[in-house]
């Protein structure tokens, strides 16, 4: 389980989650990651969405990379609900 109060780390520019197969949900509070530049979820295949709001709230996204979580990379590539929400991101790399 991530802290439920991560999104205090303002300044936080680099997040990498990976193998937590149980985890099945990113925190609400990863809305306050304003800095955030990178994000990277690797085989994490219980997480199915992101929270409510998250992308649009991650103005400074530059670089977005999910590997491993079948649900969550399907809505992130084209056709998927997320796909229009992630067109300011410059780098993505979406695998299966």
């Amino acid at each position: 389980m991530l802290p439920s109060n991560l999104g205090n780390l303002a300044k936080l520019r680099s997040l990498y989650v990976d193998r937590c197969r149980r985890l099945k949900e990113l925190p609400n509070g990863m809305c306050g990651l304003t800095s955030l530049r990178e994000l990277e979820i690797w085989s994490c295949p219980a997480i199915e969405e992101f929270p409510h709001g998250l992308l649009e709230r991650l103005p400074s996204l530059e670089f977005l990379r999910i590997y491993y979580c079948p649900e969550l990379g399907r809505r992130c590539r084209e056709g998927g609900e997320y796909f229009h929400l992630l067109s300011s991101v410059p780098r993505k790399e979406i695998g299966r």
